[in-house]
Parts: C-alpha cells; structure tokens; sequence
C-alpha cells in the first residue's frame, strides 16, 4: 500500500486510530522539508479518521492508499516486517497517550524531560504495554519508576 503524505490534518484527536504500513508514493514539498521523507521510504502510521474524495470519512476500511499527515508518519526499518512495525506503532502510541493523559502541566508537554523529578507507578508492569510504558517513562526522565507484577 501507498501513504500520501500532506502539509496537515486537523490535529487535537486522540485515538489509536487506523494504522498503517506502507512506501510512500506521493508526497507535498513540505513535508519532504520538514520531516526528511522521500518518496518510497517505508513508513508507519497512525492516522485518526481517512479522506475520501476530499471529505473526513469514518469508516475503517481495507485501502490501497492513505492519505496520512507527514507529522503522523515514522520511517519503518528495513529488517522489521510489517506485522511487527504495525504492533510496535499502536503499543507505543498508547502507552504515549497513556503517560500524555496523566501528566500534570508542570513541565513542557513534549519535553524528553517532562516527567523529571516524578515518580511513576506502572501497573502490569510484566505486560507489553507496561514494558514500553517502562521504558517511555524512563526516556521521559521519570527519576522513580515503580511496576507491580502478576
């Protein structure tokens, strides 16, 4: 499958949304400026609703292509397939919206640092999602990360 990647999409929508594995086949000069894609880079993507014919469509459908904004997009390495990019995507963005959710404003949003000095607990810590929250609340900075087990 293709992803058509544009200048933007309506942003503030939270969700795990459609996700998507493909090479991308078209692409504004934005958002080859901006975010370094090219055309046939293998991406990843979450997007949150698809277009049809230039309108929001709510449907989850199977589609050759998906019109994707450039900032939804990651590059895919090679020697991951897509089964495995596909999980990784969706584990990683919930346990990101999980920790997104949860933080007081005291730091900046999007900040590696904006969990320095918390102390986190992360329940089911033995899980898939509780390892990538682990981890995320690590990188994030967290100076105290507690986990409960089975």
């Amino acid at each position: 499958p293709g992803v058509r990647c544009t200048e933007s999409l309506p942003q503030g929508i939270t969700t795990t949304g459609t996700d998507c594995i493909g090479r991308i086949v078209q692409l504004t000069t934005h958002a080859r400026a901006i975010y370094g894609l090219s055309i046939d880079d293998r991406v990843a993507a979450i997007y949150p609703f698809e277009y049809k014919n230039g309108y929001k469509d709510q449907g989850r459908r199977n589609n050759r292509y998906a019109l994707v904004d450039a900032g939804f997009v990651v590059t895919v390495p090679k020697h991951l397939d897509a089964a495995e990019a596909s999980c990784m995507v969706r584990l990683y963005l919930s346990a990101f919206q999980s920790i997104q959710k949860g933080i007081p404003f005291l730091h900046d949003r999007y900040d590696v640092g904006q969990l320095k000095g918390l102390s986190v607990l992360v329940q089911n810590g033995y899980t898939e999602l509780g390892r990538v929250l682990i981890e995320l609340t690590a990188f994030l900075g967290a100076s105290q990360i507690f986990a409960t087990g089975e």
